[in-house]
């Protein structure tokens, strides 16, 4: 990842596992974005340093899945597909035993 002079994240880099090509990943979720109206819970394109993205392959599923630390003991999860565009969006709760708990979305 590579972050701007603010400390945002720039660039999301993955690569295509079709061709092997480099791509910025955020520029996708950016142009997904933009299609949502403003407040959407879905509209989601800037990320500081407390996010970290993951390329997860599973059972012939690729998604890329971004994890940000909201608080102490809140997490924000967000799931794309390749594309750019949320599958799904959570956020869970670390409570004081260590257990997870959701505290909005599904999934």
């Amino acid at each position: 990842m590579d972050y701007d002079d603010e400390g945002l994240i720039s660039k999301i880099w993955y690569q295509d596992s079709n061709d092997g090509d480099d791509i910025n990943f955020l520029d996708k979720i950016k142009s997904k974005a933009a299609y949502l109206r403003f407040g959407h819970p879905d509209r989601f394109s800037l990320f500081d340093n407390k996010w970290k993205f993951y390329l997860v392959n599973m059972q012939n599923t690729e998604y890329v899945l971004g994890i940000g630390k909201i608080s102490n003991t809140e997490y924000k999860k967000i799931r794309y597909c390749l594309n750019g565009m949320v599958l799904a969006n959570v956020t869970d709760c670390l409570t004081e035993n260590n257990i997870i708990c959701r505290i909005d979305g599904n999934t």
